[in-house]
């Protein structure tokens, strides 16, 4: 149709510049990227920066999960983050619901979930292509 563009929200672009400095540099250097989106929302940034680069990493993905709420990308965000599977013990403030985990209206489902089955007019057309497991 030719009216479909791609949109980036600035807080998006924040998050992202947040997690490479976080894997390259480290929590402090990550830091100053949340502290904009904490401030806009009216939330503490007293817990900012985390001790370790594991724990920032967490905060990134709750920030996302926060800032990103309608935008689509929670499912992407949890197979990224390697929630998809085992996720993370209840204990940690930062916890993320996994992608796979039973809750209220799901069973637990299985890992080979966390990949959709490639579409067979898709498969057909290249004969390099092979179905994902469990497809």
């Amino acid at each position: 149709m030719g009216n479909d563009y791609p949109l980036f929200r600035l807080a998006e672009m924040y998050l992202i510049k947040a997690e490479a400095e976080n894997e390259v540099n480290g929590p402090g250097a990550a830091a100053p990227y949340i502290e904009p989106l904490r401030e806009r929302a009216n939330a503490s940034t007293d817990d900012l920066p985390p001790a370790t680069p594991g724990d920032m990493r967490a905060l990134i993905l709750q920030e996302r999960g926060h800032e990103l709420y309608y935008e689509g990308v929670r499912r992407q965000d949890l197979i990224r983050y390697e929630f998809a599977h085992d996720g993370q013990d209840l204990d940690d403030p930062y916890y993320a619901p996994t992608y796979t985990a039973p809750w209220l209206f799901k069973q637990e489902s299985e890992p080979y979930r966390a990949l959709f089955p490639i579409p067979e007019a898709q498969i057909s057309v290249n004969p390099n292509l092979q179905q994902n497991p469990g497809y």
